[in-house]
């Protein structure tokens, strides 16, 4: 099958790029030591898969979890390089090397956000792509290096920004839990289950989202499906009387980046002259631009805003559980703490919620309304532009409440 074939390209190039870095540094270590089983080990010791440690439940774990074992090896490399307890004779020179790069990338994070934090790029981004990415404005987006970049670029930043900036206590919290067991790959769940643990838990643990949303989750469950869900879910939900936007999951976490493209390409097969038209995609949402693309139109402000609107509705149905319970006791309490200051911007969120509800029926519409998709990108273009301007100050009312 040519995917086989693809796929058997891609791990034949990752071989031959390993084993060319540790060729380089066997040649480079013999060179300066002429001690051939110096050269061998510090080759070796670049990633040393194979260590697996006394632990007989660790090495389980990491038999079942992709790429944890790899994550663990990385974290004890920087560990022994920093601390200088790396079983060469150059370890102090590398500990000096660690730690002068080390603060390199810190002083760049620190220069990274005096230029990019007022840019609308990184005002609108998401939580995760900003994790994830440094993002240059209107020149793209880079991704970070694994633990490195979790170190001395995420963490940092977060700090920063919780102490200076708009970010919250549960922003930062939520930050080092999703990069922990995210991109450090600490959760001990099997991703063969992940998925699906995910699915009944309604729960995103990459994103930190439910998968169905608040607005859907009394909708019949066939129906549960947003105009980003693929048709093929959407058709096997209908069959199953299952959630299409489940099904998606389910396929996005056992196929990964190459099974969506698929989906992508079914999808634009399957779709028929009855189906609502989709709107045209800018290039920085085509497959493998949108990695390193960034845009102004961000999801990261809508995003805060539905988050909000759950605490504050929330705190209304507490509030009100607690007076037809009669424990007024119990509601002064609630009314002194956090619930009190989610329920003094009641009104101010339902006048968001009034506008937003209005954006997103005139986009329901737009949608079904049969017209080109030019015309269709262009109004959902200024519709989103719309949305990030209603809740461009939501971050300021997070941390107000903070």
């Amino acid at each position: 099958m040519p995917l086989s074939k693809i796929m058997d390209v891609l791990d034949k190039g990752a071989h031959i790029s390993d084993l060319a870095t540790r060729a380089e540094v066997y040649k480079r270590v013999l060179e300066e030591t002429g001690n051939e089983a110096e050269a061998t080990y510090q080759a070796l010791e670049i990633m040393n898969f194979s260590r697996k440690g006394n632990s007989a439940l660790i090495r389980i774990v990491t038999a079942l979890v992709p790429f944890m074992n790899a994550r663990i090896q990385g974290m004890d490399v920087l560990y022994r390089t920093g601390f200088g307890r790396s079983a060469t004779v150059h370890n102090q020179k590398q500990k000096k090397l660690f730690a002068t790069r080390s603060l390199t990338i810190l002083g760049l994070t620190a220069m990274y956000l005096a230029l990019a934090s007022d840019t609308e790029e990184y005002k609108n981004a998401t939580p995760e792509e900003r994790d994830n990415y440094w993002i240059l404005g209107g020149l793209g987006r880079i991704p970070i290096p694994f633990e490195l970049g979790v170190m001395f670029k995420v963490f940092p930043e977060r700090i920063y920004q919780h102490v200076w900036g708009m970010d919250t206590g549960a922003d930062l919290r939520q930050s080092i839990a999703r990069n922990i067991t995210s991109t450090l790959v600490m959760n001990p769940i099997p991703h063969v289950a992940m998925p699906i643990i995910e699915n009944v838990a309604n729960y995103s643990f990459f994103t930190g989202q439910p998968i169905v949303g608040k607005g859907m989750e009394d909708v019949y469950t066939p129906y549960q499906a947003n105009p980003s869900t693929s048709l093929l879910a959407q058709l096997v939900g209908k069959e199953t009387n299952q959630s299409p936007l489940k099904i998606d999951n389910l396929i996005r976490g056992y196929t990964g980046t190459l099974g969506t493209y698929a989906v992508m390409m079914l999808d634009a097969a399957m779709r028929g002259e009855g189906d609502d038209v989709k709107a045209t995609k800018t290039l920085e949402q085509m497959p493998v631009f949108k990695r390193f693309m960034t845009t102004k139109q961000g999801s990261g402000t809508i995003n805060a805003y539905y988050e909000l609107k759950k605490e504050v509705d929330t705190a209304v149905k507490t509030v009100n559980f607690l007076e037809r319970q009669g424990d007024y006791e119990e509601l002064a309490v609630f009314q002194t703490g956090r619930g009190g200051k989610l329920l003094g911007i009641k009104d101010y969120m339902k006048g968001l919620d009034e506008e937003m509800s209005s954006l997103r029926t005139f986009r329901r519409e737009a949608r079904r309304s049969r017209m080109d998709p030019d015309s269709l990108a262009e109004i959902e273009s200024n519709i989103k532009d719309a949305e990030i301007n209603v809740t461009k100050n939501i971050q300021f009312v997070k941390k107000a409440l903070d």
